[in-house]
């Protein structure tokens, strides 16, 4: 495991130039996370663990793993800096069923619990319409999903998977806009803006559609930076 801070990565995107500031690196390696896990106020009180019997990605041994004890949804964050410009990834297992009711796997960030908001990225691929979404969750919304974008078969690259497997999830927010990345691929959603909170920490969501059931995220490789804009950007 990498927990460290250093600056001396300068990104060029479609929106400009970024300097960016490493604040963790995470791959469960040697069975242990040395992040500091906390869970998410009026939810499961689940926080990230390290399974190390399990294989990630890159089919090395020790993943994070969030359940939610079948009781409806989990959020587990990084109590270590709440960030508002920042880049956010991890290779995340992506469950596909077939029933219409299922679970739903994502990754959580501007996870703000003063403020009792959050917003996520969720993995929904079971029923008639399955898709990955983004969503505001909160006191104002109830803590229901209020959508800002969803993703079907025609907008992910690849489509819909046919199977359950491991796939990379990322979210840039700058200036409080809003960008997904799914497979190093840039998601279509120019108007995509996360105005209902400023600031916040990143972590994991898990969830079971509509009823009581066990389900689980798994995660692997995260990595979270700060970004900044270098002068003479826009």
């Amino acid at each position: 495991m990498k927990n460290w801070m250093f600056v001396g990565i300068m990104l060029i995107t479609g929106a400009g130039l970024f300097a960016q500031e490493t604040v963790f690196e995470e791959s469960f390696a040697e069975n242990k996370s040395e992040l500091k896990w906390s869970f998410y106020p009026s939810f499961n009180p689940e926080r990230v663990e390290t399974v190390a019997e399990k294989e990630g990605p890159d089919g090395k041994k020790g993943i994070g793993l969030l359940t939610n004890q079948g009781r409806f949804a989990s959020l587990s964050y990084v109590a270590k800096e709440k960030v508002s410009d920042f880049y956010y990834e991890a290779m995340m297992y992506c469950p596909v069923t077939k029933g219409e009711r299922g679970p739903i796997s994502g990754l959580a960030f501007l996870v703000n619990p003063e403020e009792q908001g959050f917003y996520r990225i969720a993995v929904d691929f079971g029923g008639s319409a399955p898709k990955l979404s983004l969503a505001y969750v909160g006191r104002e919304s109830q803590n229901y999903p209020a959508y800002l974008n969803k993703w079907t078969a025609e907008d992910l690259p690849g489509g819909i998977p046919a199977e359950s497997g491991w796939h990379k999830i990322a979210v840039r927010v700058h200036k409080g806009k809003v960008t997904v990345y799914w497979d190093d691929q840039k998601l279509p959603g120019e108007n995509m803006v996360a105005d209902k909170l400023k600031e916040g920490y990143v972590g994991v969501y898990v969830n079971y559609i509509g009823i009581e059931k066990s389900a689980e995220t798994m995660i692997d490789n995260m990595v979270l930076r700060l970004e900044s804009e270098m002068s003479g950007t826009n």
